[in-house]
């Protein structure tokens, strides 16, 4: 879906327009309700797991909450402070509620485990440093470039092209050994494809070698994030009861979905701190660099949590 939609969507927005993009998504979401209401209904509940709404309602609360709160670092105000504690009280409110009740969304005492909540930050840090390929690379090849909207849509078809060869490869290989192994490979070559596209963005233009350097820098991280997000999920469904294998999927769901949310408030903070702050005339790519920088120090951070879990005697 990934793989299609980035060439797909440039094609629409040549003909018809940006809103164009935006439509099309209505009869795709109707067409995936009514597909799931022939889905098979699966095993039986867990004991006692009645939906936790108090639960989910504190959690989203939380999210929301830190996220404004990151949205505000630029301007250091009360707003910051009010936020960041209201993201801090609902968080613990939540798992305050995920310890008492029957059937939590997260089983918040599985992070007594060694080594699961650092895989779990393993999975924030890597979405977060992967998704600035399809946040901020669009910008940088619609203006600094001469490609066409389905052109740059295709070029942008080879993050998630990526993500769907590492997982394929992940998926053949990660039964057959080490999980950890194969997350590690993973984040490695994200960090990998995070560098190589830094150092494409300080050539003067982007030429065609450039842009087949980008390309390659792409695909290394789009396959490192399939890689491990395979082996990631691989290893938390491995900690957990048959009965929580939806429990796992959630976790691993809510992982990404807080990476890519504070990537999207992070990256594009740095990204405008450091463009308003470069007086040159490359301030635009400036900006970029130091976003993929970072993303590229994150995704370090990441392999480098890894190696100390794989060397861990847990």
């Amino acid at each position: 879906g990934g793989t299609l939609g980035a060439p797909v969507a440039g094609a629409m927005l040549e003909v018809w327009g940006w809103q164009s993009v935006f439509a099309v998504r209505v009869p795709i979401a109707l067409a995936a309700l009514i597909l799931a209401t022939w889905l098979p209904s699966g095993a039986a509940p867990r004991a006692g797991g009645r939906f936790d709404a108090q639960g989910a309602l504190l959690l989203a609360l939380s999210l929301a909450a830190g996220l404004g709160a990151l949205n505000e670092l630029q301007r250091m105000g009360m707003m910051l402070a009010l936020l960041a504690l209201l993201a801090v009280a609902s968080a613990a409110a939540f798992v305050t509620r995920e310890l008492s009740v029957p059937g939590p969304i997260v089983d918040v005492r599985l992070f007594r485990l060694p080594g699961f909540a650092l895989i779990n930050l393993v999975s924030v840090l890597t979405t977060l440093s992967a998704f600035a390929v399809l946040l901020l690379l669009p910008f940088l090849l619609r203006q600094s470039t001469s490609l066409t909207p389905f052109m740059a849509g295709c070029m942008l078809a080879i993050s998630p092209l990526g993500v769907m060869i590492g997982s394929f490869l992940a998926g053949s290989f990660a039964p057959q050994g080490n999980p950890r192994a194969v997350a590690l490979t993973g984040a490695l070559l994200n960090t990998c494809g995070l560098i190589t596209i830094v150092l494409t963005l300080t050539a003067s233009a982007l030429n065609v070698t450039a842009l087949l350097a980008l390309s390659a820098g792409m695909m290394l991280s789009g396959t490192g994030a399939g890689l491990f997000q395979v082996a990631y999920l691989d290893s938390v469904t491995a900690t957990m009861s048959r009965a929580d294998r939806g429990v796992a999927g959630g976790l691993a769901m809510l992982t990404r979905m807080t990476g890519t949310l504070a990537g999207a408030t992070v990256l594009m903070l740095i990204f405008e701190t450091i463009a308003v702050a470069d007086a040159s005339t490359d301030a635009f790519r400036a900006g970029l660099r130091g976003a993929f920088t970072f993303a590229a120090v994150l995704g370090g951070l990441a392999a480098l949590i890894l190696l100390s879990l794989k060397r861990s005697p847990a």
